[in-house]
């Protein structure tokens, strides 16, 4: 695990968002894993996304 700068991930909008509820401290972002997001496992999602774009 690496520790990154939320400045050079992050949009703008999103952070200063992050920042109203946490602000100048460390927070742990886990890694997404094979259970549900959203009603559709993240392996259905990302199989979806590779055959719309053409990235198979």
């Amino acid at each position: 695990m690496s520790y990154k700068n939320a400045g050079d991930v992050f949009p703008h909008e999103l952070l200063c968002k992050i920042q109203e509820y946490i602000n100048g401290e460390y927070i742990y972002i886990p890694r997404q894993t094979l259970k549900n997001c959203l009603g559709v496992s993240c392996l259905e999602q990302e199989k979806r996304f590779r055959t719309e774009t053409g990235r198979l």
